[in-house]
């Protein structure tokens, strides 16, 4: 009796359709490396990838407007060669060259602001020079001991970065100040809050800049 035999066929990913029907790149995640091409896009953050949208709109509409320098935290990749050290490097280079070659004033890495943080570089640039520094990781290739001639970027994410708000109608109820209003009228008028701490820095920009480590009397450090 003959039988039949299975034919197993390697089913490869097609490649999605958006709403309009444009073909959207998709990799083989069978293909050694598997380096998807989605995951390009991803390195600016979603919440910068559309302020940066919104701006190319507008300067469409509009050739005459400047564009603008964007505040931005620049999020290090632990996995890079030479590890975050490493990647810290690369990054403050290629930006200082990325500035100089485009002769863009008022860009570029903040060294005092970053100083403060081993993980993260806070920068003020353009999207072509964001962009650019995202492509130059992106092309850049660091051998694996395997030789594929891949390797990590210096760059895990680039996120917008927000000014900071006090969200009072949040914070109200967290520390049940809204429980002390009604049950005792209590607004906090001539309350100090002290923080207890064995390691506060006194020459940090914040406390600089708001001068609340000098305290009035009749108040005094103890």
């Amino acid at each position: 009796m003959a039988t039949k035999k299975s034919s197993t066929k390697k089913l490869r990913p097609k490649a999605r359709t958006s709403r309009k029907g444009s073909q959207l790149p998709q990799s083989d995640p069978e293909q050694k490396p598997f380096t998807p091409e989605s995951l390009d896009k991803t390195v600016i953050a979603i919440p910068l990838l559309n302020i940066l949208k919104d701006e190319e709109t507008r300067l469409k509409r509009n050739p005459r407007l400047r564009p603008e320098i964007h505040p931005v935290i620049i999020d290090l990749n632990l996995e890079f060669p030479g590890g975050r050290e490493g990647a810290r490097e690369w990054v403050i280079e290629t930006t200082a060259k990325l500035v100089k070659v485009r002769n863009t004033a008022k860009q570029g890495i903040n060294l005092t602001k970053s100083a403060y943080s081993e993980q993260y570089l806070f920068a003020r640039l353009e999207a072509r020079l964001i962009r650019a520094l995202v492509k130059l990781d992106r092309d850049q290739k660091v051998a694996f001991a395997d030789d594929t001639g891949v390797g990590p970027r210096a760059v895990y994410h680039i996120w917008p970065d927000f000014k900071i708000k006090p969200f009072l109608n949040r914070s109200l109820s967290t520390v049940k100040a809204d429980a002390a209003h009604v049950s005792f009228s209590a607004f906090g008028d001539d309350v100090v809050w002290a923080v207890l701490d064995s390691g506060i820095e006194g020459d940090h920009p914040h406390f600089k800049l708001h001068n609340n480590l000098k305290l009035r009397a009749p108040l005094k450090h103890e």
